[in-house]
């Protein structure tokens, strides 16, 4: 049996075969797909009944393994941290037992953690996906001839399962060259000649660029810096778009980087801007899909119900079927708080309600319930393919956790393993085939491209800094290897790095250019990469010539002549006026345009803000920009609560007018309270039982004060809508409460809190001039109750029931008032003057628009 291992930096003439290689580029070269060893290991291991063991379970198993061995206090965190020492020894078949008697104690933690792990994964008849190829090796059949070709070295597990499978006529090709860089290869070689293989040394001539990198030299390559990261991309973007323009195949085209997950965002943010598409497959963790994201508050509603906040997360997500968006304002007028309440309002949340306990089987049958309530797939997968990738990773994943289908298990703990899943697991979306393509040096070894570019060669990034295991450390790696357990060491693993980059170079058939930034992503000097310094020391620094955007044309030339310029100059000019003139403008709220006086309804609170600040009444209500208050004790229902539960509890003391009012209202608090909960759909959430018992005692409090009601005091009146003239204004608006006190009629209107409520501005500047109150005795009153003599008006709070301010009538002040307000409507005169100390600011929903401030006190009086 002839079995040949070709130690050589060139690609085998013909495959012998089954092709084995890593990446689709180099099985491109013959006509093939791409089949790794891993691939065939697991098709064996299937056929014998053994599975690869699910990230979830793997975990699940390990950190049982890490409780018993070590009793740690947070086994699922030190799992993690003991995962790939243990994934390593695993992968060696190292003797546990031996080092387990070990001298130095992590040593010791490490076997046994490893040896009670690998014993919980026989006994669930799987393996770790790190000794798939160890495990199968042991058994598999050899087979026919193949031909491994596109893998940088052999590690142990790989050698020994090729040793077992590969057939008579196999051929194995690895790089080498006569330099120490390739010792792992002329190890490997060593060893399968030891086991019957014929090993061939072959050394032709090196591309030029990989020659220079072993010291041969420099090469003929492009290199050259850049201010920053951004610039270096767009600078090897608008070659890569004149090369496709110029009719170059984009699969002729590498745009290599060592981290793609850190340079993706801002190449296709860059690609994005030249109209060029580029796909980025790095992988990323599940949790940080959309899928994932949806998944997560979904997990927060099932946990810890169905709050207004956490269901509106939901609702807004992108992936969630959600509801329309004129629906908002009712929900966020109603906040719902409970499922019953959610279902009132339109929403079905009845996927949400979980059981306490139920079985695996059962538990997982409500997750995709869940994606399936929610039409969750049908918008992942008309999203992207990452997205897709992500729910077929989720839903694969999920039906793992259905074993065994019928333990019992509490809500909590699956809601954990869930969450486990999120953040172990790790998604990739597949590339397109058409676009260019953001790859790693893994990616492109063993395959001819005739453009490379290769990206971020800049010290301490590529190579990337060696990182030292929290466990098996350098220096208990190197004690450990020098003693017969192959761990990887710190110059093995500089080696590997620097052999996949010689790889790469050996990839690129033609034109080969590497680039640098001289600005570091801390904001420090970028130094160009040893990497880069061993091709050449002709490092241009590149300058931009022809713009390949039309925002880079705009940076270029500010007298570019189309819509988006012409609109941000205006902008500009807008806002420069704004901040530098002495006086108001159409932009401003000094638009001239007049506002109808006598055909036009104002509410009292209405007028109260126009008198507080013309601008943001010209904001609110003619242009009816829309903003929700969330800091309103309105707009969170509250006030809305006290509000319905009194009006019950005066029309009940109006429909008794023979008892004492304040008693029938006292007798009556509880169910009205609860009415009002029905009437509004108030959620009935452990957290509100609580409340209620505060709400209670408040309201209480408030009806016993002195001041929430006159003795002897009837009610005459509940809610009563008026609209009349008043100065010549047109208004309206609902009385809360009015009193009939025998001699008098008496105004009440609630108010929640326990401040009194700013006034408009009066001729000082400050927020003291009254309007609503003077409204109602001057308007509502004569139409509400005719021919009755007015006893006064007053606002009282619910919450202590005090008297938080009376009616003061200035007829002159009002008088006054009411003219300015028609003045500024008839004149379209509705400049930001608020008052003196900026109390209106405070609560302002506007900011960003009026960016009240300095400016205004450089503005003339309007």
């Amino acid at each position: 049996m002839l079995r040949t291992l070709l130690l050589s930096s060139a690609a085998p003439p013909v495959v012998h075969g089954e092709l084995v290689t890593l990446n689709r580029r180099a099985a491109a070269r013959y006509g093939r797909a791409a089949t790794p060893l891993s691939s065939f290991a697991r098709t064996h291991l299937t056929s014998r009944g053994i599975e690869v063991a699910s990230p979830v379970l793997a975990h699940r198993l390990l950190t049982d393994a890490v409780s018993i061995e070590l009793g740690a206090a947070a086994p699922s965190g030190s799992a993690r941290t003991f995962g790939p020492a243990v994934r390593e020894l695993l992968r060696l078949e190292v003797d546990l037992d031996a080092l387990a008697r070990d001298d130095v104690p992590r040593v010791r933690d490490v076997a046994r953690v490893a040896a009670r792990y690998r014993s919980f994964l026989r006994g669930e008849s799987v393996v770790d996906g790190a000794e798939v190829l160890a495990v199968a090796a042991r058994t598999i059949e050899r087979g026919g001839p193949l031909t491994l070709f596109g893998y940088v070295r052999l590690t142990l597990d790989e050698r020994r399962f090729l040793d077992a499978f590969a057939g008579d006529g196999s051929v194995v090709c690895l790089p080498w060259t006569p330099h120490r860089l390739f010792t792992e290869n002329e190890e490997a070689g060593a060893w399968l000649e030891a086991r019957g293989w014929t090993v061939q040394f072959d050394a032709p001539p090196l591309p030029d660029a990989a020659n220079a990198f072993l010291g041969g030299g420099l090469a003929k390559v492009r290199a050259r810096s850049s201010a920053h990261r951004e610039e270096e991309v767009r600078a090897a973007l608008s070659e890569i778009r004149d090369l496709l323009k110029r009719g170059v195949p984009v699969s002729d085209v590498a745009l290599v980087v060592a981290d793609d997950a850190a340079w993706g965002p801002l190449v296709q943010a860059v690609a994005w801007e030249y109209d060029l598409d580029v796909d980025v497959t790095a992988s990323v963790p599940l949790g940080e899909t959309r899928v994932g994201s949806w998944l997560r508050v979904a997990l927060e509603v099932v946990e810890r119900g169905p709050a207004f906040e956490r269901v509106a997360r939901l609702l807004g997500h992108p992936l969630d079927v959600g509801v329309e968006p004129h629906a908002w304002r009712a929900l966020r007028s109603a906040r719902p708080d409970a499922f019953d309440g959610w279902s009132e309002a339109g929403v079905d949340l009845s996927a949400f309600a979980w059981p306490a306990q139920a079985t695996r089987a059962a538990w997982t049958a409500r997750v995709t319930n869940l994606l399936e309530a929610r039409d969750v797939e049908a918008r992942a997968r008309a999203r992207g393919s990452l997205d897709e990738a992500a729910l077929d990773a989720l839903t694969g994943e999920v039906r793992a956790l259905a074993r065994p289908a019928e333990e019992l298990v509490s809500r909590e703990a699956f809601l954990e393993e869930v969450r486990t899943l999120l953040s172990l697991l790790a998604v990739a979306p597949q590339a397109s085939g058409q676009a260019l393509e953001l790859l790693t040096p893994y990616a492109v070894i063993g395959a001819r491209v005739p453009h490379v570019f290769i990206l971020g060669l800049v010290e301490g990034e590529w190579p990337a800094p060696l990182a030292d295991d929290p466990l098996l450390d350098f220096i208990e790696r190197r004690r450990l290897n020098a003693s017969g357990v192959p761990l990887e060491v710190p110059a093995s693993l500089a080696r590997r790095d620097a052999l996949s980059f010689w790889s790469l170079l050996c990839a690129a058939s033609g034109t080969l250019t590497g680039s640098h930034a001289r600005q570091g992503q801390s904001g420090g000097e970028g130094l160009p990469s040893s990497y880069l310094t061993r091709l050449t020391t002709d490092i241009e620094a590149h300058e931009r010539r022809t713009p390949c955007s039309e925002e880079e044309a705009r940076r270029v030339s500010l007298d570019a002549a189309d819509d988006v310029t012409a609109f941000a100059r205006h902008a500009l000019d807008v806002e420069r006026r704004r901040e530098t003139a002495t006086t108001f403008d159409a932009f401003d709220g000094l638009t001239g345009l007049s506002v109808a006086v006598t055909e036009r309804v104002y509410s009292a609170s209405e007028l109260r803000v126009l008198g507080t600040c013309a601008f943001r009444w010209w904001l609110s209500y003619e242009l009816r920009v829309d903003v929700t208050d969330e800091n309103d004790d309105e707009s969170l229902g509250l006030g809305r609560l006290r509000h319905e539960t009194m009006r019950l509890l005066a029309l009940r003391a109006q429909a008794r007018p023979g008892e004492d009012a304040r008693s029938v209202m006292l007798g009556a608090l509880e169910g009205a309270l609860r009415e009002a909960e029905e009437r509004l759909g108030w959620p009935r959430t452990p957290l509100w039982d609580v409340q209620r018992l505060e709400e209670l005692t408040r309201l209480r409090r408030a009806l016993s004060a002195p001041k929430f009601l006159a003795p002897n005091a009837r009610i005459a009146l509940v809610e009563a809508p008026f609209e009349g003239a008043w100065y010549g204004l047109r208004v309206r608006g609902v009385v809360d409460r009015v009193d009939d006190l025998g001699r008098a009629v008496a105004i009440v209107d609630y108010k929640s809190g326990s401040s009194k409520p700013p006034g408009a501005q009066d001729t000082d500047g400050k927020l003291g001039l009254d309007v609503q109150l003077p409204i109602y005795q001057q308007t509502a009153l004569p139409a509400l109750m005719p021919g009755r003599p007015p006893g006064g008006a007053r606002y009282v709070s619910l919450s202590t029931g005090d008297n938080l301010g009376q009616l003061r009538l200035g007829d002159a002040a009002l008088e006054a008032f009411a003219n300015r307000v028609k003045h500024a409507l008839e004149g379209g005169a509705f400049p930001p003057r608020p008052d003196a100390a900026r109390k209106a600011c405070e609560r302002c929903p506007y900011p960003a628009v009026c960016r009240a401030g300095p400016r205004l006190a450089r503005k003339e009086p309007a």
